[in-house]
């Protein structure tokens, strides 16, 4: 558990892209496939991307697994990986000879898998294969993490605590990306001051080989200032609120977690694909819920929903409690475990009509409790509440 003057337990991840380990040559990418055919279709891609890659023919140890910045899995072989037990991890792509049949698709899932490539797509595949290799090239390939906030009711606080979030991962140096996935919401955009910024929004992103560049989103969207860094904002466009493409979303995520740093998603109470998608594919779920009685049978509601997509949910619980309703009372009611406790934040109308970002207070408990969960995200490499 983590409250408001807690710091973040276990050991540190993996390095920062900008840090001293930059430069060091890290674990290469895993081919896992006893088809010829396959391997010399992806060897020839990864030589043409410059990638040296690593290659099994049958699945490998756990170490092995988890250390590569991005396993290609033959979906023929996806079975005996399964077998094997080997554990559902990040940057698990897929490449089939010919159409998986359902089975095959049943495996894909059990492992992980994040995207599909059919190899006698021609260059299309080719073209999805280059991006992927290229990507897990860059320094930090495959550290990458998403968090996801939601709120447990209207006016729970979710969007602040991720604006907060987001700003507390630039201030501990991982490259950032804040995801507004709610168009019918006040819009990230307001909360952190670049509605009227120009920049790239979620209409402008066309998925046409079913992946992205992070870092080219990173650089094209609006962003706020925190100290000397900037804080890309993702939202949708606020003339046009339409939903957010769930592919596109997919691919945003895959995209930050193969490029490494911190994706902060805000996720919609109602339920629609694009949401659904996050909360599948989030290293961590965040429920954000005041602590009445009130709010908690409304986030009880959400419960369903997000054992459907995860087991990786915890709630921070907001003051003040007018009924005196604790936040182990309101954990209990909900069967998820306590991430951490956010006293009244009195201040905070004041800090967004001055434009002060949420979180911009290292020191206060919106901020203290935002780097917990930020280590907590990134500490060792999973986030388990």
């Amino acid at each position: 558990m983590l409250d408001d003057d807690g710091t973040a337990s276990g050991p540190r991840g993996p390095a920062r892209p900008d840090g001293p380990d930059a430069s060091a040559a890290g674990p290469r990418p895993l081919i896992v496939t006893d088809d010829e055919l396959v391997l010399d279709d992806l060897l020839r891609v990864a030589a043409a991307a410059g990638v040296d890659v690593d290659h099994q023919t049958a699945p490998g140890t756990p170490a092995t697994w988890r250390a590569a910045p991005v396993v290609f899995v033959d979906a023929a072989a996806a079975g005996r990986m399964v077998a094997a037990g080997l554990p559902r991890r990040p940057a698990v792509i897929a490449v089939a000879a010919q159409p998986p049949d359902d089975q095959q698709w049943h495996h894909c899932l059990q492992l992980g898998v994040e995207q599909v490539i059919e190899l006698d797509t021609g260059a299309r595949a080719d073209q999805q294969l280059l991006t992927l290799f290229a990507e897990s090239a860059r320094p930090g390939s495959g550290d990458g993490r998403t968090v996801a906030v939601i709120g447990g009711c209207g006016g729970a606080g979710a969007s602040v605590l991720a604006v907060a979030i987001a700003v507390a991962s630039v201030r501990e140096r991982w490259p950032t990306l804040l995801v507004d996935c709610d168009p019918g919401g006040a819009g990230l955009d307001v909360l952190t001051g670049v509605e009227s910024a120009s920049g790239l929004r979620w209409d402008d992103i066309r998925v046409t080989h079913g992946t992205v560049s992070t870092s080219a989103i990173r650089a094209a969207v609006p962003a706020a200032v925190v100290g000397r860094d900037r804080l890309p904002v993702l939202c949708p466009d606020r003339d046009r609120p339409v939903p957010v493409d769930p592919d596109a979303v997919a691919a945003v995520l895959a995209a930050g977690r193969r490029t490494g740093g911190v994706t902060v998603v805000d996720v919609p109470r109602c339920e629609d694909p694009a949401g659904e998608r996050v909360l599948a594919l989030a290293d961590l779920v965040v429920l954000m819920v005041p602590s009445d009685v009130r709010a908690t049978y409304a986030a009880r509601r959400l419960l369903p929903r997000l054992q459907r997509a995860t087991d990786r949910a915890g709630v921070v619980v907001r003051g003040p409690a007018p009924g005196s309703i604790t936040a182990s009372e309101v954990v209990d009611a909900l069967g998820l475990p306590l991430l951490g406790t956010i006293r009244a934040l009195p201040l905070l109308g004041r800090d967004l009509d001055h434009a002060r970002l949420p979180g911009a207070d290292p020191g206060a408990p919106l901020g203290r409790v935002a780097r917990a969960l930020v280590q907590m995200l990134v500490g060792d490499g999973t986030a388990q509440p």
